[in-house]
């Protein structure tokens, strides 16, 4: 089973169009307790610090974690911004 969620700040609406999104929990209203994730594949929508703090919050749990988004990475060491990674 895998468990879908797009991970996005409270001002943005999902554009993805692919089968399943309606199946998809927001940050806001996904599961918080990580034994939900037991033994499943989760999907993360997004590429900004709450997808991977999500992501390292489910790690211990989840079988997979995959993070998926469009954009490549912006490490804070390069950007000099402290919002990015």
């Amino acid at each position: 089973m895998v468990s879908m969620q797009v991970s996005m700040q409270v001002s943005m609406q999902v554009s993805t169009c692919f089968a399943g999104i309606e199946l998809a929990k927001t940050y806001a209203t996904h599961d918080l307790e990580p034994e939900k994730y037991d033994n499943k594949t989760v999907l993360i929508i997004g590429g900004g610090n709450s997808a991977f703090e999500t992501a390292n919050h489910l790690s211990g749990n989840a079988a997979i974690v995959h993070v998926a988004f469009k954009k490549r990475i912006q490490f804070a060491w390069n950007s000099h911004y402290v919002g990015k990674l």
